[in-house]
């Protein structure tokens, strides 16, 4: 069955869309998850497992 360019095309576009929205979503995400870390006043690395 031939497909029409136009229909390619907004696929294409709208799977654009959706990753450039999922994109700025996530770095969002990092960011405020580095300004929390970096905010630490205890002084340990987030990264690592605290000891008890």
């Amino acid at each position: 069955m031939p497909i029409r360019p136009g229909m390619v095309e907004d696929l294409a576009a709208g799977t654009r869309d959706l990753y450039e929205q999922a994109e700025h979503r996530l770095l969002g995400i990092i960011g405020r998850q580095t300004i929390c870390d970096l905010d630490r006043t205890d002084g340990t690395d987030p990264t690592l497992p605290l000891e008890h």
